[in-house]
């Protein structure tokens, strides 16, 4: 007999009379904290999802539970959240926090904010100005277009439509600029003509990422050097020293040609200057600008195991810094969930050898069996991270990086049940080698079966269970 469960993520859910809305959810100790966490989460969802509700479709046929997922178009960034109303709730000292956002209340807000934005995108007069100057005034109206890009993507995201159009193509200034700034014919002009203007100390320089991806690739470490080269004395070797910090995206388009776009921002995080550049095809060619792993974690981000109101979170090092680390740099992994739960955790590696595969993560030292990779969040520990790397007499022992190198993620899966047997039956097998407990099967069928078996326990149980899962993404380098 054939089977079928049709999880509703919650991200974007349509309601009768075509009305949408989209929710995310934060716990924490403070509601400030709960609310923050929430609001990030509804614009992460904005941000890795195409404007139509996402379905996650389980069926077993006798072969196996497998799972499907839609896949969606991302974008530059985070979403400008207008309209937002937040659901706040105060239990055993823990907040928890629903940010919502939907079509009735905030698409006016939406509107009303695209207006004097599609003003602004016209062709500024050049005319008797200097480069610099001009650069400057080109660049301003491409940061309008990025407002315009974000802005436009959640009024389609909430089912509305915008019908004014700017009197200018974003592809017009861009190339207005390219004759502005000169030709580009290494990524060292490139980074001094992203970073001319900026006359601010103490810079902290982020690894660029691509647009649609947070782990750094080979473009983004070499470019991250010419950056620093360029900037000089300017730079801080670490976080803690910096006064502000530069965040650098890049997207590809048609031609193989890079636009590139910079921000520096004060530890306040308010923007205080901005620039871009395209960067021409052949000046990247043979570079790898997307980190290996890279359509793993497209289909990562289009669908997720969750059940009703559970929230699991997971980072490594406090969840500071560009997510790239190097050999001899040791790890901490933490985990914070909005309800008492029970965990498991599964990594996905694609090191620099060509290796691609997953397996268990142990969290429970001692034991045997599954209970080995089964940890639990209590009452005491709701709303607050808990570290999870293994410990010996009370002493928790950091991951240290070593070869092979490349990408890892680290998908946490959760639930509120209480029959630990039944728990333990989603773990996937595993086969003990020297260094992994490994998961048989390649990472992207790993994840469809993993995630497949945990709605289907959740849904199939006798009373309501939540279920929940998060990942973290990491890459290695020298």
């Amino acid at each position: 007999m054939r089977k079928s469960f049709v999880l509703l993520i919650l991200l974007l859910v349509c309601f009768p009379l075509m009305s949408r809305a989209a929710e995310g959810q934060g716990c924490g100790t403070t509601v400030s904290e709960a609310r923050t966490e929430a609001a990030a989460e509804l614009s992460r969802y904005l941000y890795t999802m195409v404007d139509t509700t996402v379905i996650t479709t389980l069926s077993d046929s006798g072969n196996g539970v497998e799972a499907s997922f839609y896949q969606g178009t991302q974008v530059s960034s985070n979403m400008p959240l207008l309209g937002v109303t937040y659901n706040d709730r105060y239990t055993g000292g823990i907040w928890t926090s629903t940010a919502r956002i939907d079509s009735e209340k905030s698409l006016p807000l939406y509107f009303e904010a695209l207006d004097p934005v599609v003003a602004d995108l016209v062709m500024p007069d050049l005319t008797g100005i200097g480069s610099a100057e001009a650069a400057a005034l080109l660049n301003a109206v491409l940061e309008r277009f990025d407002e315009y890009r974000k802005l436009r993507y959640v009024v389609s995201a909430l089912g509305g439509s915008y019908e004014k159009q700017p009197s200018v193509t974003e592809a017009e200034i861009r190339s207005v600029l390219i004759r502005v700034n000169g030709t580009v014919d290494s990524l060292a002009k490139a980074a001094s003509i992203l970073t001319a203007g900026c006359a601010y100390d103490g810079i902290y320089v982020e690894l660029p990422l691509p647009a649609a991806d947070n782990v750094a690739s080979d473009f983004s470490i070499i470019f991250a050097d010419a950056l620093k080269s360029r900037l000089g004395g300017k730079t801080v070797g670490t976080m803690q020293a910096a006064g502000y910090f530069l965040n650098t995206r890049y997207s590809e388009d048609s031609s193989g040609d890079l636009f590139v776009v910079a921000e520096l921002s004060d530890r306040s995080g308010r923007g205080v200057f901005s620039s871009s550049v395209t960067v021409p095809a052949f000046l990247v060619r043979g570079l790898s600008l997307y980190a290996d792993g890279y359509e793993f974690r497209k289909s990562q981000n289009s669908g997720q195991s969750v059940i009703n109101d559970l929230r699991i979170f997971i980072r490594i090092n406090g969840g500071s810094g560009s997510g790239t680390f190097r050999v001899g740099d040791e790890l901490f992994v933490e985990v914070k969930a909005s309800q008492p739960c029970s965990f498991y955790i599964v990594g996905y590696v694609f090191d620099e050898e060509g290796n691609e595969f997953s397996y268990l993560f142990p969290v429970s030292a001692g034991q045997t069996g599954n209970d080995l990779f089964v940890g639990r969040i209590g009452s005491e520990n709701v709303g607050r991270w808990v570290v999870i790397n293994p410990s010996v007499n009370g002493y928790v022992i950091p991951l240290e990086i070593e070869p092979p190198l490349g990408v890892e993620t680290l998908q946490v899966y959760a639930s509120t049940t209480d029959d630990y047997t039944e728990f333990l039956s989603r773990i996937p097998a595993w086969t003990e080698t020297e260094e992994f407990f490994v998961i048989t099967g390649e990472p992207q069928q790993v994840l469809s079966k993993t995630r497949a078996l945990n709605i289907k326990k959740a849904a199939s149980a006798a009373r309501a269970v939540s279920c929940a899962e998060a990942s973290v993404t990491y890459r290695s380098v020298r």
